[in-house]
């Protein structure tokens, strides 16, 4: 409580971010206890540090969405980004997956989402069958193939 009544004196730029960080950490300690801090900053560095998605160990920290069985992967047969979209939720129509990469706010491994006739095959995925699809700055999920 003592740090949080000193930063909060002259909390601007990059002092308001620690602050931000402090209250969170205490608010979470008290409502689910110190044990589960280390995931959460994992999770919030995946999403929001610098590099983020830049391993293959900051998919772990995703919320995972399988892939029906019935969707097949491989090199030769791929995955519309679209439905993929509609699979995660970051969507509910095609036409809305559609909006969403005109305006720029789709991402596949943290790369733009230019075309929305986009195909993703298992080369878009990591050794462990995950890629990273990103809806603008604050969704992200893992899509396990």
């Amino acid at each position: 409580i003592e740090k949080i009544d000193q930063l909060a004196l002259g909390a601007e730029g990059s002092g308001l971010n620690e602050l931000k960080v402090l209250l969170a950490d205490e608010t979470t300690k008290m409502l689910h206890g110190k044990e589960c801090l280390e995931q959460i900053h994992i999770r919030a560095a995946t999403l929001f540090g610098k590099g983020r998605g830049s391993n293959e160990g900051d998919l772990d920290a995703l919320v995972p969405i399988l892939l029906d069985s019935e969707i097949i992967i491989s090199d030769t047969i791929g995955v519309s980004i679209v439905e993929l979209l509609m699979k995660a939720e970051m969507a509910t129509s095609k036409s809305e997956a559609r909006r969403l990469i005109k305006l720029g706010g789709a991402k596949v491994n943290d790369v733009k989402v230019d075309d929305e006739n986009q195909i993703l095959y298992r080369k878009s995925f990591d050794s462990k069958g995950r890629l990273k699809l990103s809806s603008g700055k604050k969704k992200h999920v893992a899509i396990i193939a």
